[in-house]
């Protein structure tokens, strides 16, 4: 059966699968909101554990601007600059003062960072867990470049603005840089990103969970609707009819008892034979026994039941007469000259 639905039988779709409707979308959001719940407080473990790793960790740094002696101009490729301050003499000359470690290490305890409210000022830090190992590291860094013990810096025009700072478990941080590491401000900025609170965030998840349950709930009920034997509106019926010289009667928007008075003067209008076809016997099949002159017939015609008929009224019941029904009356009555209409009424 295709499905269908026109404007004016839009509520008549959503009030007849209203608890399809409900229900999914209150399941849904239940369930939604408590996995999203269970699921961020695992997600947060580990992230307060990596966090605390990293707080836990020991910095010191000083500030310096190299120049080019050619040019003037004051070098700011601080990437150039790691490369050339974590050689392999570097990392030997490390070990031999006592701080032992390798060539990922070194990279991850050196690095360098520029921010914007110091202009072209460039910062040298160390970090690691060990306190001793940072002032190691600060203080052969500073006593490298001071001498100009390396290749790269030897030719460069070097002014130093601080000197090492003591090592601290707070990092300095600055409102905007550019560093060889950006996991290095990781730690310290986490603490400055807005928190969301668990009921907000409960809230949310809820918001989300409806609207996915609203979705879910309108497809379900759209399949419902698609598989459904009943009819429920005239959107149902005029494709079993497209093709057919025959009338549709819709009462379905008026309340029954204007309904019963407008069947009753088709019904009696004239002195012509009428015949009543129903699937099912019901209180609009007695309501017409009681106060019309026509033939009833109950489940389908036959040739006896329509012999001497000037008239045939099929009549569907929203909700409660099937499309097959209808469908099978309609191809019966196509091979006769009968004049055919469809009376739709509510149950």
């Amino acid at each position: 059966m295709t499905f269908k639905i026109e404007m004016k039988n839009l509520m008549n779709f959503f009030a007849r699968r209203k608890w399809i409707l409900l229900l999914t979308t209150v399941i849904t959001a239940i369930v939604f909101a408590g996995v999203m719940h269970f699921s961020s407080t695992t997600k947060d473990e580990p992230t307060n554990t990596e966090e605390k790793a990293k707080v836990d960790q020991y910095y010191s740094y000083f500030t310096f601007i190299a120049e080019n002696p050619i040019n003037g101009n004051n070098m700011m490729s601080i990437s150039t600059m790691k490369s050339a301050l974590t050689t392999e003499r570097n990392l030997k000359e490390l070990n031999e003062a006592g701080f032992t470690l390798d060539q990922k290490d070194l990279n991850y305890t050196m690095n360098l960072f520029t921010n914007g409210e110091s202009g072209e000022t460039i910062y040298l830090i160390i970090r690691n867990t060990s306190e001793e190992n940072v002032k190691t590291a600060i203080n052969y860094y500073y006593n490298l470049l001071v001498n100009k013990n390396s290749e790269y810096f030897s030719q460069k025009n070097m002014y130093y603005l601080s000197q090492p700072s003591d090592p601290s478990l707070e990092l300095p941080v600055k409102a905007y840089y550019t560093s060889t590491d950006n996991n290095l401000f990781e730690a310290a900025t986490a603490s400055k990103k807005p928190i969301v609170k668990k009921d907000s965030q409960l809230t949310t998840n809820i918001l989300y969970g409806i609207g996915i349950g609203l979705i879910l709930g309108f497809i379900l009920a759209f399949v419902r609707d698609t598989t459904d034997k009943k009819i429920h509106g005239t959107s149902y019926i005029y494709p079993l009819f497209k093709d057919q010289p025959m009338e549709l009667i819709d009462l379905t928007f008026e309340n029954n008892q204007v309904s019963s008075k407008k069947i009753n003067m088709l019904l009696n209008a004239d002195s012509e034979r009428d015949l009543v076809i129903s699937e099912t016997e019901s209180t609009w099949i007695n309501t017409i026994k009681e106060t019309a002159q026509a033939d009833i017939a109950i489940k389908e015609v036959s040739p006896l039941s329509i012999k001497a008929i000037d008239q045939v009224y099929i009549l569907v019941q929203k909700h409660l007469t099937t499309s097959k029904w209808l469908h099978e009356q309609i191809v019966l009555l196509s091979d006769t000259t009968i004049p055919v209409s469809i009376i739709f009424v509510d149950k």
